[in-house]
C-alpha cells in the first residue's frame, strides 16, 4: 500500500478504528485497506464522507475543551461564585414526580421552572447550567446530569444540586485544566490519524471503478422515483404459506411512498407479485435501506455479471458485498 504523503505513515499503521467512528457497522465484512481499495468509487466516497464527519466531531470536541480551559484557567471556587452572580439562583420548593414520568425521579413542578431557559442557572444550580453533561431531561432542564467541566471526576447531580465548582480550590480547578490539556493533545493526535485516513481514501478513490453500494454505506436518498430496480421475492409467502415466487428476482420501478428519501424505498413491479390488490393491484412493495432485496438495475447487473464471468468477473467484491449484509436478516438467505 502506498505510504501517506505528508507524514509518510504506512497505511498498515492505520486501523479502521483510527479513521471511522463505527467501522464495525459500516465496514462489516471488510478486513483491511487492500479490501477497501476494491470497493469501488461510490463506496470509497461514502467512507470519505464518514471520515470527514469524524474529523468534524473531533474538531468540535477540541474546540469545546479549549474553551473550557480558557474559562477555568487561573480560577478558584471564589472566582466561580463571582461569575455565578451573572446568572439565576432560584429556590425551588415545588418538587415531585409528574404523572407521566417514566423514571419516577423527583423534579420541579412549578411553572417558573418549566419556563426557565437552559443556561440560566450556570455556576449556581445544575438543572439549567450550560455546562451540564448527559442525563435525563424535560423542558429546558436536566433532572439528573453531570458536570462537563469536571469530566469523569463529576458525580451524578440533580437539577437542584448547587454548583460543585464553587467549593473547589484553585489547585483542584488547575488539575481539571491540566486534564483538559491532556485530552486536547489526545484528540489532536486522533484527528491527525483521521486526516491521514482521508488522504489514503482519496488516493484509493482516484481511478476506482464504480461498483454497487455496500448495504451499510447506502445513502438515505439512494433510490429516486423512476429508478429501475430488481426486487427479490423468493421468500414471500401467501397467507396459506405457499410461496408467491420461488427464488425469483423481478423488475420494478421506484415510486413515491413511505419515508421516501428517508431510509426506505417503495416500488411497483411490472406484474403482480402478491395478492394484496389494494397495493398497486398486487404489484406494490417496499423495503428499508438496510435490506438487500432491492437493488438498482445497474447494481444487479454488475453483481450478476461478476458471478457469471469466470475469467474477468469480480467475485471478490461479490463476497465482500454479501459479507457486508447482516447475518440475522429475517427472510433473507445470503
Amino acid at each position: 500500500m502506498t505510504s501517506l504523503t505528508k507524514r509518510n505513515i504506512p497505511a498498515t499503521l492505520l486501523s479502521f478504528d483510527d479513521v471511522f467512528s463505527y467501522p464495525q457497522y459500516s465496514l462489516q465484512g471488510i478486513s483491511d485497506w487492500d479490501a477497501v481499495a476494491k470497493l469501488g468509487s461510490k463506496n470509497i466516497a461514502a467512507l470519505i464522507s464518514s471520515a470527514r464527519s469524524n474529523e468534524q466531531s473531533l474538531t468540535g470536541q477540541i474546540r469545546e475543551l479549549k474553551q473550557q480551559q480558557l474559562l477555568l484557567s487561573g480560577k478558584s471556587g471564589d472566582d466561580i461564585k463571582e461569575m455565578a452572580k451573572e446568572f439565576e439562583n432560584p429556590t425551588i420548593t415545588d418538587i415531585g414526580v409528574p404523572n407521566d414520568s417514566w423514571s419516577k425521579d423527583p423534579e420541579p413542578l412549578d411553572a417558573a421552572s418549566k419556563a426557565r431557559e437552559g443556561g440560566s442557572t450556570t455556576f449556581n444550580m445544575c438543572g439549567w447550567c450550560k455546562h451540564t453533561g448527559g442525563g435525563s431531561c424535560r423542558y429546558s432542564y436536566h433532572i439528573t446530569t453531570t458536570c462537563n467541566l469536571l469530566g469523569d471526576a463529576s458525580p451524578e447531580t440533580r437539577f437542584n444540586t448547587p454548583c460543585l465548582l464553587q467549593s473547589k480550590t484553585a489547585t483542584e480547578i488547575a488539575d481539571q485544566v491540566t486534564r483538559m490539556e491532556d485530552e486536547v493533545a489526545l484528540l489532536l493526535a486522533r484527528r491527525e490519524k483521521v486526516r491521514d485516513g482521508i488522504k489514503l481514501l482519496q488516493h484509493l478513490k482516484n481511478g476506482a471503478q464504480e461498483k454497487p453500494y455496500l448495504i451499510s454505506l447506502r445513502p438515505h436518498d439512494m433510490f429516486n422515483v423512476g429508478d429501475e430496480v430488481m426486487v427479490y421475492v423468493g421468500n414471500w409467502k401467501e397467507s396459506d404459506g405457499s410461496m408467491v415466487k420461488d427464488g425469483v428476482w423481478v423488475p420494478a420501478i421506484v415510486v413515491f411512498g413511505y419515508r421516501h428519501h428517508d431510509g426506505c424505498v417503495s416500488y411497483q413491479a411490472l406484474f403482480p407479485i402478491h395478492t394484496n390488490m389494494s397495493n398497486f393491484e398486487g404489484r406494490g412493495g417496499g423495503a428499508g435501506m438496510s435490506r438487500p432485496e432491492v437493488l438498482l438495475r445497474s447494481e444487479f447487473n454488475y453483481l450478476l455479471e461478476a458471478v457469471q464471468n469466470n475469467e474477468n468477473g469480480d467475485l471478490g467484491f461479490v463476497g465482500m458485498w454479501l459479507g457486508n449484509a447482516k447475518n440475522d436478516l429475517e427472510g433473507f438467505n445470503k
